[in-house]
């Protein structure tokens, strides 16, 4: 079965567990309090001596108990779907014989014409609905648990039960017989539905199999290639998740193809690798890329507190190799925030960066991939929390030195564990970062002072006071002296106790207009 069609039906089989349980506890408790003298003595009546009478309450005990497991099971985390469906296969067919038994126990007169339903029946129609499955299996199923009614059936009447006429025994039997074709033909149009779903989920050559976050107009997916076993990321805009006017719209898908061209011309290793890009059939634009296994720096500080400037450095000199690539290339990140730097493990290597998100890439030259359209002066386009006082003040030409101010401020968040500014509204994030002068880091935690001095060196108000490239801040991050170092050991040892492996993959996004967060982890 497709996988949505896989976890829909573990969590439906846990459903119908329990809607049988407590079928089987009414039942329980019907019998103690009016039926059971009525029942003994009919029962008296056809196997006197036989311990038959206390059958009854015995089968339904067990299949309410039997049903609690099954509920339980599909609560706890499962590696193995398709094999805990196949057990609830014989779940349907045990408590399709428990029933039989208890319906056919009481005896039928030999000429008296049933018109009733079977428990068993209704029991496989109500499994079939609420259980998808394919139709093969649905149909061994159904007839596997159908069967237990005319065996019921017949050890009755071995037993000592009259044995019903030809016409009476066709329509006892006849309600179990359909609810077999009834389970086939639910399954047959339950199945063929998710498979048009799967369909409208494939995006070229990869399918949708989980998503991993969504916010503003984007979505992150865990997708699967067709042929290849190496799983990917897909951020995906939806035409109908836009809104607004049509001009509006195009406006965001483009950027969001600028977003992806931007991306594919950048070969660093510590930017992330794009695949594929495209339209889907529904208008939504997607791009594939790598599907990352770590935490972005954003949730690294809130979770384990500020990092010792050792691996704060190491971490900033490879994001710098990023963005030094970018800038060559005449593109400016204008997003860059601890959300949007990724730590991983990368093959062998640990503490591993990936730079993420070029949505607001802005062009600083002219070119084919540029379109001056989509990045409008005037407009402020980031996040405030880490926006260069010339983004904040909309004036002026926005250059690479706005992605070192970001970068600076991310430095900051590393050593410090807070950020730059701390206004508690955007508007005075922003104005802080045009007007106020922020408090040395060293403040908040040990900070180096020719370290402190690199990093208040980026916050500086006018971008000529700044670093002028990436290059020229990795080198003047790489000419601090620190008196101790952070290896390649000291990160594996991090690792292995803090973010063991293997952890669940998780892809980190942001919104392609200003912020939006995805919950982010290992």
């Amino acid at each position: 079965m497709p996988t949505t069609l896989l976890d829909a039906a573990v969590r439906r089989l846990g459903w119908a567990a329990l809607i049988c349980a407590g079928t089987c506890l009414a039942f329980i408790l019907l019998y103690a309090t009016t039926v059971r003298d009525q029942w003994q003595a009919r029962v008296d009546l056809y196997y006197p001596g036989s311990p038959l009478r206390f059958l009854p309450p015995i089968l339904v005990a067990g299949a309410l108990l039997l049903s609690l497991a099954v509920f339980a099971r599909t609560r706890r985390p499962l590696r193995d779907r398709q094999r805990l469906l196949d057990r609830g296969m014989v779940y349907q067919s045990l408590v399709a014989a428990a029933l039989s038994f208890v319906h056919h126990l009481h005896a039928w007169d030999g000429v008296w014409i049933y018109t009733g339903w079977s428990h068993a029946a209704a029991f496989i129609m109500l499994f079939a609905a609420v259980v998808p499955a394919t139709p093969r299996r649905a149909l061994l199923a159904a007839a596997a648990a159908a069967a237990w009614d005319p065996i019921a059936l017949s050890v009755t009447v071995a037993a000592g039960a009259p044995a019903p006429s030809p016409a009476v025994t066709a329509m006892l039997l006849l309600p179990t017989a359909f609810s077999v074709v009834f389970a086939w033909a639910v399954a047959h149009v339950v199945h063929g539905l998710g498979r048009r779903l799967e369909q409208a989920e494939q995006l070229g050559s990869y399918r949708l199999v989980q998503r991993l976050g969504e916010g503003g107009m984007g979505e992150v997916w865990r997708a699967e290639h067709a042929s290849l076993a190496r799983p990917a990321a897909i951020k995906l805009i939806r035409g109908d998740a836009l809104g607004g006017a049509p001009e509006e719209r195009t406006t965001a898908v483009r950027r969001f193809e600028q977003e992806a061209r931007a991306t594919a011309l950048l070969r660093s290793e510590h930017t992330i690798t794009l695949y594929d890009f495209g339209r889907a059939a529904d208008d939504s634009f997607y791009y594939v890329m790598e599907l990352l296994d770590g935490i972005d720096l954003q949730a690294l500080v809130e979770r384990f507190g500020a990092l010792p400037p050792p691996r704060a450095v190491q971490i900033l000199l490879q994001a710098c190799h990023s963005l030094a690539e970018a800038h060559e290339r005449g593109l400016v990140h204008r997003d860059i925030k601890p959300a949007n730097i990724y730590l991983c493990r990368h093959g062998l290597d640990v503490d591993f960066v990936k730079v993420l998100d070029f949505g607001l890439v802005k062009h600083t030259v002219t070119g084919p991939a540029a379109d001056p359209r989509l990045t409008q002066e005037g407009q402020i386009s980031g996040t405030p929390t880490y926006l260069a006082p010339e983004l904040a003040s909309g004036e002026g030409d926005v250059d690479r030195r706005a992605d070192i101010y970001a970068l600076g401020c991310v430095a900051y968040w590393l050593l410090a564990g807070r950020t730059v500014f701390a206004g508690d509204t955007a508007m005075k994030q922003i104005l802080a970062h045009v007007a106020e002068t922020p408090t040395p880091p060293s403040r908040f935690a040990p900070v180096p002072p020719a370290l402190e001095d690199v990093v208040l060196r980026c916050l500086a108000k006018k971008p000529e006071n700044r670093p002028a490239t990436a290059q020229a801040l990795a080198a003047d991050l790489a000419a601090v002296t620190l008196g101790e170092t952070w290896s390649d050991e000291a990160a594996r040892a991090w690792w292995q106790r803090y973010l063991p492996g293997p952890p669940t993959p998780v892809e980190s996004t942001d919104s392609l207009a200003a912020t939006m967060p995805i919950e982010s982890g290992s």
